[in-house]
């Protein structure tokens, strides 16, 4: 994931300088409020906790400690994750504003790319926070089937308060060169945990994983899993979970789909939604966001060609809770970016667009990154008519 700046600058592809001015304010005061509070700082003399806003930066992390496979397919038990964090997620729960949760990498070993995923919480409005590995994938909290790696964290509440996280765990060996060796039978897996305050997690879905896979690195690969959680009060389908991937396959990547309408009790057999269109077989990148109304949204790119950097967006849409869906409708085609690093930063280029659901009014917002002749646009593309039309 991405670093997200302290300023926004929309482009649309309709040029309306009074309606960009908007966005671009809006988008402000939106990270003005939820990322930058004015509230106290705790104290601390590294640089970091300054930022360019003139507001303190408050460190989240701090030594915590859980099971670990070490490189040797050894299990150190109380091991210190006290090392490198990365992909980091944030969500406010809806029903109490000063209650925060993050989800990360949290690292054993960064050099042979050895971590799991851990949790923050905050309740009082991100003044003070505590961190822990999320348990029931290590080899202390689950001796009886651990795995290796955690990956791509990703969270969401519910209209209670409730929240459910799906992550990737995956498995694999080191051989004397320090050659990862995918050698693990099961290997990858897509699971959900959930937790009534974000400190304390059990295993969602009966304790099983929505998928596991056999072969994964060796061209049978789970990725790119992202969820959401109605959490919108008035909707039918109020609290439903639902959760999409992509399964990489060889000579083609297909978006997969699971949701739960007991609060992650039980998940539903697995679907594949992607389905054959002029692009061919590559579909990935998959967001999911729900309306007031209850409607479930999935969008999900293609590219048409390996000789374009063009790529095209999905949009599916369901109006009975996840059960059946229209579509997929091509919502827009841009020019994506095709550097692997971006010029002049330390920053690894990452998924080209995002989706999500206007809760007040169920506009479907889509944000490109945009490849120009003058360098890298950020767009916004939006629908008023649920997923019908986009600007």
């Amino acid at each position: 994931m991405v670093t997200k700046s302290h300023t926004c600058l929309v482009r649309r592809r309709r040029s309306n300088p009074t309606r960009t001015k908007i966005v671009r304010c809006l988008a402000s005061l939106l990270i003005a409020n939820v990322l930058f509070s004015p509230i106290p700082s705790v104290a601390g003399t590294s640089s970091y906790e300054k930022s360019n806003a003139g507001i303190k930066n408050i460190q989240a992390s701090s030594p915590t400690f859980a099971g670990a496979t070490d490189k040797n397919s050894a299990c150190v038990n109380n091991a210190a994750y006290n090392n490198h964090r990365s992909e980091s997620w944030i969500a406010v729960d809806p029903t109490n504003p000063d209650h925060l949760v993050g989800t990360s990498k949290f690292f054993f070993d960064p050099v042979f790319y050895l971590f799991h995923l851990g949790s923050y919480v905050s309740f009082d409005g991100g003044k003070s926070w505590t961190n822990a590995v999320i348990p029931g994938f290590d080899c202390q909290s689950a001796p009886n089937f651990s795995w290796v790696d955690v990956t791509d964290p990703i969270h969401a509440f519910d209209s209670a308060g409730r929240v459910f996280s799906t992550l990737l765990p995956f498995s694999l060996t080191y051989n004397p060169a320090g050659n990862q060796v995918w050698n693990v039978i099961p290997n990858s897996a897509i699971s959900v945990v959930k937790s009534s305050d974000g400190a304390t997690w059990t295993m969602g879905n009966q304790g099983q994983p929505l998928a596991i896979y056999t072969s994964s690195g060796l061209g049978r690969t789970a990725d790119k899993q992202w969820m959401t959680a109605d959490a919108n009060p008035a909707s039918p389908f109020r609290d439903n979970v639902y959760v999409g991937w992509t399964l990489f396959s060889g000579f083609s990547s297909e978006i997969w789909f699971s949701r739960s309408t007991d609060h992650g009790e039980h998940f539903s057999t697995s679907v594949m939604l992607s389905v054959a269109n002029n692009d061919g077989p590559f579909n990935t990148y998959i967001f999911l966001g729900t309306g007031p109304d209850g409607a479930l949204y999935i969008s999900y790119s293609s590219f048409p060609s390996n000789l374009s950097p063009q790529s095209d967006v999905w949009l599916l849409k369901s109006t009975d809770g996840g059960q059946t869906f229209s579509g997929p409708m091509k919502a827009t085609t841009f020019r994506f970016v095709t550097a692997a690093a971006l010029p002049n930063t330390t920053f690894r280029d990452g998924i080209s667009y995002n989706m999500t659901v206007n809760p007040a009014n169920g506009h479907v917002l889509l944000v490109l990154e945009v490849q120009t002749d003058n360098g890298i646009d950020v767009q916004l593309s939006e629908s008023t008519d649920g997923g019908k039309t986009f600007s």
